[in-house]
């Protein structure tokens, strides 16, 4: 049994300073993740809203409705009707007409767009009545007479803030947390190491394991959560290091509850490598040691760079599928049949049809063969405003390119965007090759730093999740000959352009 026991020990230990190491080397990696389990948690446990219900109709009989979904931060809608009147007269058989044109719209979305034709001596139209309300409760009516005579461009508040539910506890807390994930995930992954040390050298048995217990009781929950909801598809439990599916995260986190149950039960049988006093000092420097690599990377760059984009690797092969492997997930229909109350699966050509003894319960599709994943599946929409998606230019290029990404220039700071604008406008001036500034703010963000800032190039968009999986700093710079990465460079060491030009002419 002691042998069992301190196998056990070792293998539990190794694990979690392997996993505590791979997240506390990328501390904003883990943060990210931290950051969407609470996003996750949030919405889940919030209150669902009521719908806005608008109502448009006239007393000619027309009438259109609509409803648009409410959110938590939304409060109030804006909506917009015209009324205008062409002067010309218009001749319809022996009659003579005017015509009015009333229009409304919600938000972007026009609703109601009609014309009205009016005898010149009775410029009166019909009454136009705008209805709206949450729910089945009636909150408001706005209603409004137009007439061929007057030209109206009203802007109407459709404010419904006094009725939208409270966001109950639960979800308050976790929206709360997201602001802190970067801080959270450091404490998490440095005790991870912490613990994994303490365990495998014997040091306070029972607290280590019974804190490992409390930890992975905690992830296993996670784990499991986003298993059976498939909400966070990669639980990041060992960085970029290894991928793991949510099933498997959740499995290895059942395998590892096993263990550390066994180990706590086992606790008082440890045998100390140590002794207290140096244990002690070794946890202490194990933890320090822990720390400065944690902050070393929070700083620049994670000293062990996991990601697809570290130096010397080729973007383009980690893009491709080899040949053989399924590009499509294979499906099957399976058929489910019961018989004498115990429920059976089958496929098409085993399934009982015709036989009265077996009973049909349901036909669903079954995955046989997953599609295969590349290392980097997620290199495309790369939407240049000029030239459309670059994701294949970049790829295929064979000369120097330099990526420039910041996944959001609003939240960088100001001396390290502009010494990074300054790069990218020298090397789009100086050289005769590309340049591409990749992020995912909004174009009216892009815009009004365009407007305010001397740029020689165009900004690129790209999803926020890619963006800030290609480096982890806001922003950071990377040379690349063609599609294979020569250097990276974090927001603090933005290399001047003569240092990149040296590198162009070795």
């Amino acid at each position: 049994m002691k042998t069992i026991t301190t196998i056990i020990r070792v293998l539990v230990g190794l694990l979690f300073m392997f996993s505590g190491f791979v997240k506390f080397n990328d501390p904003i990696g883990f943060s990210y993740k931290m950051e969407e389990y609470f996003e996750v948690f949030a919405d889940d446990l919030d209150v669902q809203q009521d719908s806005l219900h608008v109502r448009i109709y006239d007393t000619r009989g027309n009438e259109l409705s609509n409803t648009y979904p409410i959110y938590k931060n939304d409060t109030k809608r804006s909506a917009w009707i015209t009324s205008n009147t062409d002067k010309e007269l218009m001749e319809v058989g022996d009659d003579t007409f005017v015509m009015t044109n009333v229009a409304l719209s919600v938000g972007s979305e026009s609703l109601f767009d009609e014309n009205y034709l009016s005898a010149p001596d009775n410029l009166a139209t019909d009454s136009i009545w705008i209805e709206w309300h949450l729910g089945d409760n009636p909150v408001n009516v706005y209603a409004e007479q137009i007439t061929a005579s007057i030209n109206l461009e009203n802007e109407l508040t459709l404010d419904y803030s006094e009725n939208i539910k409270g966001q109950p506890f639960l979800s308050r807390f976790f929206t709360a947390l997201i602001p802190y994930g970067l801080w959270i995930g450091m404490f998490i992954c440095i005790l991870e190491l912490i613990l994994g040390y303490t365990l495998l050298i014997g040091y306070k048995p029972f607290i280590t394991t019974y804190i490992m217990l409390m930890m992975i009781v905690f992830f296993t929950f996670l784990t499991g959560y986003s298993a059976i909801f498939n909400k966070v598809t990669d639980c990041g439990c060992f960085g970029d290091a290894i991928k793991l599916e949510p099933w498997q995260t959740f499995w290895k986190d059942i395998v590892l509850l096993v263990l550390i149950v066994f180990l706590l039960a086992r606790a008082k049988h440890f045998k100390a490598v140590f002794s207290p006093g140096f244990a002690l000092k070794s946890t202490v420097f194990v933890s320090l040691v822990s720390v400065g690599i944690s902050v070393y990377a929070l700083m620049y760059l994670p000293p062990v760079n996991f990601l697809n984009f570290k130096n010397g690797n080729n973007i383009y092969e980690r893009t491709l599928i080899p040949k053989g492997q399924p590009t499509q997930d294979v499906m099957e229909i399976v058929y489910f049949y019961e018989k004498d109350g115990v429920m059976h699966e089958f496929n098409l050509n085993t399934a009982p049809v015709g036989d009265d003894a077996w009973k049909f319960v349901k036909r669903e599709e079954k995955i046989i063969t997953k599609a295969f994943k590349p290392k980097l599946d997620n290199f495309h929409d790369i939407m240049h405003p000029s030239l459309g998606d670059v994701s294949e230019q970049i790829l295929n290029s064979k000369e120097y390119q330099l990526l420039v990404v910041a996944y959001d220039i609003t939240s960088a700071k100001e001396k390290e965007l502009l010494k990074a604008v300054e790069l990218a406008n020298n090397f789009s001036k100086e050289t005769n090759y590309k340049v591409w500034f990749i992020t995912s703010n909004s174009r009216n963000d892009l815009d009004q730093f365009a407007a305010t800032h001397p740029i020689n190039f165009e900004f690129c968009v790209a999803d926020n999740k890619f963006v800030k999986s290609i480096i982890r700093s806001n922003p950071g710079v990377i040379l690349m000959k063609g599609p294979v990465v020569i250097k990276n460079w974090p927001s603090k060491r933005i290399p001047s352009f003569k240092r990149i030009q040296k590198r162009l002419k070795k």
